[in-house]
């Protein structure tokens, strides 16, 4: 399956990549080795750029003139061979990436492509490696395409390294249609405040959604008036022992919610049947959950129902197979349901009937949506205790 970017229906992604020059056999058979590798469940297939995106970055690589170039987040490789096969013969890549698999196929295909030696890639994390390198400008070209919450660092350590007349080309900077809205800058100023020290009582989805659907009053404002979790953005692993709940605090913000979700979960372990909830609720995304499931297979929710949310979701839908009800998730009405497992918590006694009321609530937000599930469960106290500790 060729991959498309979020935004675009499949009717204007065809007519973009029609009006697009096509990817040659290489490239393409790149992009089909990473779709299937996310079929195997290797590799979360949102992570490559698509066809029509690095067919551009080639072309902007050679506009600008560009014989040094710098990226942030490899992946399998095709934006590296885009703006690799963009520069002039004597050009130079540097290419950043922590994961020495997906970054071996990436290896094989400039190999196949004769760029090889333009690209140099060091292994590691990213913002070090930055660091490491002289401030002095050296490169014409960057591209940013890693975790989206380090973002702000990478330019701040790019810009004294890049040439004078320097182009930063960032991944995901539309953040799901959300630059439109009136109250971006508001939540961005929220979203900085949160994770100040001694920060006053987080705002969390309220941030999130001021101004994108009324507050209802009293039901909306628990959390801030000190209400059972105050606090609009955390992670927590809840586990059933016996007749007991036991709730343990993985991060008090959930900024970045798969690396939460991916160090949380951990492997499945059938002698530990039934296995822990992970619950992580944050502005940008509500809230979701993920259990094992029957031999390992992941079980999961995500609550809301809108499309900058489903959007902004999109990396855990793909990387844990979220089942998608795309004729209703992109409502303006917000009645979509963006996909989960609703049977979710019925092992432990709440059925998908009586999940949905919760998770489709309109006067509820996501911190509020949880604690009706751990009230319903058993376990508001345990989940209290722990977020507000």
């Amino acid at each position: 399956m060729t991959p498309r970017s979020f935004l675009l229906t499949p009717r204007l992604a065809d007519y973009v990549r029609a009006s697009s020059d096509p990817l040659d056999d290489v490239a393409a058979d790149l992009v089909r080795e990473t779709a299937e590798l996310a079929g195997r469940g290797e590799v979360s297939a949102t992570m490559q750029i698509a066809p029509e995106q690095g067919v551009l970055m080639q072309l902007l690589t050679t506009a600008l003139g560009a014989r040094t170039a710098i990226e942030i987040g490899t992946f399998t490789g095709l934006s590296a061979l885009c703006i690799a096969r963009g520069l002039p013969a004597g050009g130079m890549l540097l290419c950043l990436d922590r994961d020495p698999e997906v970054t071996a196929v990436a290896r094989r295909y400039w190999e196949r492509a004769g760029v090889a030696d333009r690209i140099e890639l060091r292994l590691g994390d990213a913002l070090p490696a930055l660091r490491s390198l002289p401030a002095e400008p050296a490169f014409d070209l960057a591209f940013v395409d890693a975790d989206k919450t380090g973002y702000a660092a990478y330019v701040e350590e790019l810009h004294p390294r890049l040439h004078p007349n320097g182009v930063v080309l960032l991944d995901n900077t539309l953040r799901g249609g959300r630059v439109l809205e009136p109250q971006d800058e508001e939540r961005r100023r929220a979203r900085r405040a949160q994770r100040r020290p001694g920060r006053g009582p987080a705002l969390g989805d309220r941030a999130a959604a001021a101004g994108r659907r009324p507050d209802p009053a009293a039901q909306a404002v628990s959390a801030l008036e000190g209400g059972p979790t105050a606090s609009g953005s955390f992670a927590v692993r809840v586990a059933r022992e016996g007749a007991r709940w036991r709730v343990e605090l993985l991060a008090d913000d959930a900024g970045d919610e798969l690396p939460v979700l991916e160090r949380a979960l951990g492997e499945f372990d059938r002698a530990a049947w039934p296995p822990p909830f992970v619950v992580v609720v944050d502005s940008r995304l509500y809230f979701v959950v993920l259990r094992h499931g029957p031999e390992g297979m992941v079980r999961a929710l995500i609550s809301d129902a809108t499309m900058l949310e489903w959007v902004l979701a999109a990396e855990v839908v793909e990387r844990y197979g979220i089942g998608v009800d795309t004729d209703g998730a992109f409502d303006d009405d917000e009645s979509g349901w963006p996909g989960g497992d609703m049977d979710v918590f019925a092992d432990d006694g709440l059925p998908a009937e009586e999940l949905r009321t919760i998770v489709t609530a309109d006067d509820l937000w996501a911190e509020e949506m949880v604690e009706r599930i751990a009230a319903r469960l058993g376990f508001a106290d345990e989940l209290a205790a722990a977020v507000t500790a």
